[in-house]
């Protein structure tokens, strides 16, 4: 029942930010939360008039659709790094196994609503100049990925490991949130929404 609508609003969340907004957020913040806001306000226009209400960080999960205070659907949110591919296959199951978790802990507040996980997964292309240590996260485990494999090989490694392990909590859609530049560095952004 919601599934469209939740991949409408991410959708709509990604085109509202501008490339370089979204690449200051790939490289400065975790991409998850402010996403999370604008994935939750896309879905508040498109739900006002129904009379449901949508919550974040409704009793610990990221994004509820309640219905008469009830929730109709329940989101929770993982954000990862592709850098994470480099580390192999045991990296990647370890969030895969968060996004389970997840998928238990809104399955029990969900009652007999839908439930759901996005996932969304951030690639920086360049390697980050050491005058931007503090500034852009993760910069050491970031350069250390593209001195290991080429920026391709990196996010095409991560996005094909994402997806295998995801598929076996859930049907998974992909969703292309875009790409984007700031202090010259290049980022991609990609969401997964897993239906439980």
């Amino acid at each position: 029942m919601h599934k469209s609508r939740i991949e409408g609003a991410v959708r709509s969340a990604g085109r509202s930010l501008d490339a370089e907004e979204m690449a200051f957020m790939v490289l400065s913040d975790k991409t998850e939360r402010p996403l999370r806001e604008r994935i939750a306000w896309e879905l508040h226009r498109d739900l006002a008039d129904s009379g449901m209400i949508v919550a974040q960080d409704w009793h610990g999960v990221d994004l509820a659709i309640l219905e008469d205070r009830r929730p109709s659907a329940v989101v929770a949110m993982e954000s990862m790094r592709s850098f994470e591919a480099v580390y192999g296959h045991v990296a990647i199951q370890r969030w895969v196994s968060r996004v389970q978790k997840d998928l238990r802990s809104a399955r029990r507040l969900s009652g007999e609503g839908e439930v759901y996980a996005l996932v969304v997964l951030s690639h920086v292309s360049d390697e980050v100049p050491v005058d931007l240590d503090g500034v852009v996260q993760y910069l050491p485990r970031i350069n250390r990925s593209l001195r290991t494999k080429t920026s391709t090989e990196v996010i095409e490694s991560a996005r094909s490991q994402l997806e295998e392990g995801l598929a076996e909590h859930g049907d998974v859609d992909y969703i292309r949130l875009g790409f984007g530049k700031c202090w010259g560095l290049r980022t991609e952004v990609h969401a997964y929404l897993v239906t439980a």
